[in-house]
């Protein structure tokens, strides 16, 4: 059982998270200010400080908090495909996280420092989570690196999508896909004879 301090501590940092993203919502990380986040939160600056260097160290850290569930549950719906869980729970957990994310991760997109890119950092864990899932079923590819990145773009790509059409399906975005890579690759056989 947790003692005491310790679910203080953890109230306190969600506390100061969740403030950091209501102030998210209302305007640019740019101007939010560490008295801005202790007015808000009803805490002192020691206990900011206790916790975080300054608003940069906080954001680092969300967004790290925020990029472990994520490839948690990326792990989670993979691990679903490799123990085939049937195909209707695994949409609707994949329906269910993507709409869990996606307003902290438009929250997040927000933040544009040195050391902090929620897009770039969303595309690494799919590619890196799908890199393991070719090796944990012994999937042989020519070009590992090159599927991981495309299945990294795609999934990233079919997130930003989903935002603004939330009723189209993977399947239907990935179908279409495979019907414009289809129609690509055409023009590119049609072109390649016309060369020779």
């Amino acid at each position: 059982m947790p003692d005491k301090k310790d679910l203080r501590v953890i109230k306190t940092k969600i506390n100061i998270e969740s403030t950091f993203l209501r102030l998210l919502k209302e305007t640019t990380f740019e101007k939010i200010t560490v008295r801005m986040l202790l007015d808000e939160a009803l805490i002192s600056k020691g206990t900011f400080y206790t916790h975080y260097l300054d608003k940069y160290d906080l954001a680092e850290k969300t967004v790290t908090r925020f990029l472990n569930e994520f490839r948690n549950s990326i792990q989670e719906r993979l691990n679903g495909v490799l123990n085939k869980k049937d195909t209707d729970s695994f949409w609707n957990s994949l329906l269910k996280t993507l709409n869990t994310i996606i307003p902290e991760l438009n929250l997040l997109k927000k933040i544009h420092t040195e050391n902090i890119n929620v897009e770039k950092s969303m595309r690494q864990v799919f590619a890196e989570e799908y890199a393991l899932l070719l090796k944990q079923q012994n999937i042989a590819s020519q070009n590992p690196a090159m599927q991981s990145f495309i299945f990294s773009t795609l999934a990233m790509s079919y997130l930003n999508y989903f935002q603004e059409n939330p009723c189209i399906t993977i399947y239907e975005y990935v179908k279409a896909l495979h019907n414009l890579s289809g129609q690509y690759l055409i023009q590119l056989n049609i072109m390649e004879k016309q060369h020779k």
